[in-house]
C-alpha cells in the first residue's frame, strides 16, 4: 500500500489554511489577473493612469459612452488621486466576482482594480461584459 508517500507529499503542500494572509492576497490577485474580465479591468486602469482617456473611452459600451466621455474619464480620475503627491505608479487587479447583486444578462465579471502611488492608495470597480466592455464604472476605494 502506497499511502505512507502519498501523505508525506501532500504534508509538503501549502494548503489555503496554512497560507499567510500575504500569500492568499497574492493568489487572489494571480488569479484575479488570469480571468478574461480581469485583464480588461487591468488594461482600462492602466490606460486612465497612462493618461490615455481616449483609449480608456474607447473601451466603454455604447451606453456607458453616451454619459462618459474622454474628457470626464479625466476629470473623474484627476478627483480620485488628487490628494496625492505624484502619478499613479501601479494598476493591481485585486479581486473579482463572476455573481453579484446587480449582475445583468451579458455581465462577465466585477473586477476591483487597485491604483497606487505616491501618497495614495484608489482604485476603480468595473463591470467588464461579454463582449469585453466596460458597463459600470465606481471611482474610489470604499
Amino acid at each position: 500500500m502506497r499511502v505512507l508517500p502519498l501523505l508525506l507529499l501532500l504534508a509538503g503542500c501549502p494548503t489555503p489554511d496554512s497560507m499567510t494572509p500575504q500569500e492568499r492576497a497574492e493568489e487572489e490577485f494571480r488569479e484575479t489577473e488570469s480571468t478574461v474580465h480581469g485583464k480588461i479591468a487591468g488594461e482600462f486602469a492602466g490606460l486612465l493612469v497612462a493618461g490615455d482617456f481616449e483609449g480608456a473611452a474607447a473601451m466603454l459600451t455604447p451606453e456607458l459612452r453616451a454619459t462618459e466621455s474622454p474628457e470626464s474619464l479625466s476629470t473623474a480620475y484627476d478627483r480620485m488621486i488628487a490628494y496625492g503627491g505624484g502619478p499613479a505608479d501601479e494598476v493591481q487587479p485585486v479581486t473579482s466576482l463572476v455573481d453579484w447583486p446587480d449582475r445583468q444578462r451579458g455581465d462577465l465579471g466585477w473586477v476591483h482594480v487597485a491604483i497606487s502611488g505616491l501618497g495614495f492608495s484608489e482604485a476603480v470597480a468595473v463591470v467588464v461584459t461579454e463582449a469585453g466592455q466596460i458597463r459600470s464604472i465606481e471611482w474610489g476605494r470604499p
